[in-house]
């Protein structure tokens, strides 16, 4: 029913960073795209318009010039997250450039640290109010930055202004940039196989594809996507009774918008019968997994046919795009796994996935869409 090493083959092929609507993204999807094309069916692309928030005149200003520089960490998901306060959105920060902190610094003056290396364990200066980085852009520096307490802003200084950066060493210089709100074009990856006997009737199996800022995301969530993929092939072969659509989200990483916005299409000919996510939880050593349901009638429903021993849990779930089909009132549906990777930490590569966690959460996603997607009186599947 799984194939453990075509799944594993595409977590490797997506071993690079995907943030939401960016290049990277595009090139997962087209990937995806391809491996579609060889089931013989196709895809669609669901297009839509999301905000996003740029710097603007990000410059630094020094005693005798003014340079541009490159804010390190994307506006946007300064904005997304509350837990960032909005720190870092608009900055204009004053202080004494150091290349480390003074033994005695002058009380309630802010000091400007000058980084020449990307350190992980040390990815800000906790004592300076903010930091100007010397070194070629490093999307691993983001997730190390963001989880840093304090947040630090910090700006990338253009290889050819690092010398007289540094000569400004000791004198007041001034860090300033301010936020510039506009929209740009989002993606979902959608695909369907049709019934002919309950052609209204929809299951969904999704899957985001964006990562997190600096990570490539292996276990969140290209495993995923690929568990959410061999479903299709199974499922190729395997004629529906109710018609069964597979979409890789975009944009959970950054606000769900790719699933908020999938939702927000569902026709009203159309009966969302359960929605099935696959996010996360496929990492060597980290326990058992679980399935999740949004309602108590679908923990009834999985018990008439899941073998395994599992913990069934019930009830809503936050910061994943079950979010969106249970505010619309859809039943879901996890087999949900522990992270070693909540924080979303570059070390989420594809060496540390387990295949055989892997094949397990991935065969009992598509048992449970297959069970969902056949007629039968008696699965009321929550609804």
């Amino acid at each position: 029913m799984f194939d453990v090493d075509g799944a594993m083959e595409l977590v490797c092929r997506l071993d690079f960073p995907r943030p939401c609507g960016s290049r990277e993204e595009a090139k997962a999807q087209e990937i995806l795209a391809e491996e579609i094309r060889k089931t013989g069916l196709d895809s669609i692309y669901q297009k839509f318009t999301g905000w996003r928030i740029e710097p603007e005149y990000p410059v630094l200003e020094l005693p005798s010039e003014r340079i541009e520089v490159e804010p390190a960490v994307s506006l946007s998901y300064l904005a997304a997250f509350p837990w960032m306060e909005g720190v870092g959105i608009e900055v204009e920060i004053t202080g004494v450039l150091v290349e480390e902190k003074p033994r005695e610094a002058s009380p309630g003056v802010p000091l400007i640290a000058l980084r020449q290396a990307f350190q992980p364990d040390s990815a800000v200066a906790p004592w300076s109010a903010a930091q100007l980085l010397l070194f070629p852009a490093v999307p691993e520096f983001i997730p190390y930055a963001m989880l840093a307490d304090p947040f630090v802003p910090s700006a990338y200084v253009p290889a050819e202004c690092v010398r007289t950066v540094r000569q400004a060493l000791g004198r007041r210089v001034t860090l300033s940039w301010r936020a510039k709100r506009g929209t740009r074009l989002f993606r979902n990856l959608i695909v369907e196989i049709p019934s002919t006997l309950l052609p209204h009737e929809v299951v969904v199996l999704g899957a985001h594809l964006d990562s997190f800022p600096g990570t490539v995301g292996s276990s969140d969530n290209a495993a995923g996507c690929a568990v959410i993929l061999e479903a299709l092939r199974w499922f190729k072969s395997h004629s529906p009774e109710r018609t069964v659509r597979f979409v890789w989200f975009t944009g959970e990483e950054l606000d769900r918008r790719g699933s908020k916005e999938f939702v927000r299409r569902i026709g009203q000919s159309e009966k969302i019968r359960l929605f099935i996510n696959s996010d996360g939880g496929f990492e060597h050593g980290t326990g058992p997994a679980w399935i999740r349901v949004s309602a108590e009638p679908l923990k009834a429903w999985v018990e008439t046919w899941l073998r395994d021993p599992l913990a069934i849990e019930i009830g809503p779930s936050a910061g994943s795009d079950e979010e969106a089909f249970q505010e619309r009132g859809i039943p879901t549906f996890r087999v949900a796994g522990r992270s070693r990777h909540s924080a979303h930490l570059p070390t989420d590569r594809p060496d540390g996935i387990d295949p055989d966690k892997l094949a397990f959460m991935g065969r009992l996603t598509i048992q449970a869409a297959s069970y969902a997607a056949r007629n039968s009186k008696d699965e009321k599947l929550g609804a």
